[in-house]
């Protein structure tokens, strides 16, 4: 009778050998030193994976040959002593139980093993088993040419494999994403109007001419993403209604603008625009949110017209107490506009850089200048 089909075994996996990538500096760096051929060890493991992890590493005391390395029972004496001093006897043996990753280097030869080298691994193996170890036997041979040869048998199925290769591990990154989870944090979506006033005009953060034709449902604008989400599924009708939704390359945008992108969203900001009693209590609330903390308290300062606050130990602003004085402010003001909010961040910001430069007197002007701002545009009619 005669096999239809060639040798394989089938459903059977090949392990992977893995080590640190320092580990592998270590091991190119006692060949490069090493006066002739040398010799050392690693401990072995496998991961539930079946693969094979080598780490640490242990040079005994040796006599270098440039023929052959020589392991004997005098030399893995002293060896075994030598862990017992520095770990005690439990470590030790724990140490010498996976030490079964047998090194050596060939200087500048070639890699391949000599007959002596497959004697001692042979050797390795028969040890492990009359100790019923059950631990893999590994042999690595380097030499500075940066070449090294593989041999590994596997006492679970008894395989000898040649040529396997070394990978390197990674280095564990779990702890970090649970760090993430709770410590790198969205900025909170900002509320926007309740629709879109019909205009066609072109608006802050777009490059061309922008149409909104239609009414839309209330929804929220995400800072970061630079999106609107809605209440309800009518995404498609924004974007079918502009011209052009690709944001301008470089519009030039001051700080202010940007505090103004945010506060009202990107689309519905619009200079001139009369303020509606909504759009007010969306300043008011979101610039609460989104404003810097001492910028906050000098836009808080400047609609209370409290000069004196300044030079006061800072209080706590609660958002109730800063959202109404924002709302009383453009309430007071006869048809104020979107240019009037930008106007009051624009003077906060330049009160904030007087009172850290501590000129008290650009900075009584600048006060000054926004309140007899707000007498010539009280009377705009």
């Amino acid at each position: 009778m005669k096999c239809i089909s060639d040798f394989k075994i089938m459903n059977a996996s090949v392990p992977k050998i893995y080590m640190a990538y320092t580990l592998m500096q270590q091991i190119q760096h006692i060949v490069e030193i090493a006066p002739k051929e040398a010799q050392w060890f690693h401990l072995v493991e496998r991961d539930k994976d079946g693969d094979l992890i080598v780490s640490e590493m242990f040079i005994p005391e040796q006599t270098c040959s440039s023929v052959e390395v020589d392991t004997d029972s005098k030399m893995m004496i002293n060896f075994w002593n030598e862990l017992k001093e520095k770990h005690g006897i439990q470590e030790a043996s724990d140490k010498f139980s996976k030490m079964f990753v047998w090194c050596h280097s060939h200087h500048n030869m070639s890699v391949n093993p000599s007959g002596q080298d497959v004697t001692q691994f042979n050797q390795m193996i028969e040890t492990n088993r009359s100790q019923n170890n059950n631990r893999p036997v590994i042999m690595l041979i380097f030499n500075k040419r940066e070449e090294y040869y593989c041999r590994a048998w596997d006492p679970e199925t008894n395989f000898i494999y040649e040529g396997l290769d070394i990978e390197y591990l990674t280095a564990n990154c779990a702890w970090i994403d649970e760090q993430a989870k709770v410590k790198f944090k969205e900025p909170a979506p900002v509320k926007i109007p309740a629709y879109f006033p019909k205009t066609t005009s072109t608006l802050p953060g777009r490059s061309t001419t922008t149409k909104v034709t239609s009414y839309y449902p209330s929804g929220t604008y995400s800072p970061t993403s630079g999106a609107y989400s809605y209440q309800n599924d009518y995404s498609n009708l924004w974007s079918e209604s502009l011209e052009s939704t690709a944001p301008a390359a470089d519009d030039g945008r001051t700080l202010q603008e940007d505090y103004m992108f945010e506060i009202f969203g990107r689309g519905y900001y619009s200079t001139l625009k009369v303020l509606t009693e909504n759009d007010i209590e969306i300043f008011a609330e979101n610039s609460n949110d989104l404003v810097a903390e001492n910028l906050r308290w000098f836009m808080y300062c400047l609609v209370k017209k409290d000069k004196a606050s300044f030079s006061k130990p800072r209080k706590e602003i609660t958002q109730k107490v800063y959202v109404a004085a924002i709302k009383k402010f453009f309430k007071d003001k006869y048809k104020p506009i979107f240019s009037d909010c930008e106007e009051l961040i624009s003077y906060a910001m330049e009160l904030e850089d007087a009172h850290l430069q501590k000129n008290q007197k650009a900075f009584d002007e600048i006060f000054d200048d926004f309140y007899l701002e707000q007498k010539i545009t009280s009377e705009r009619k």
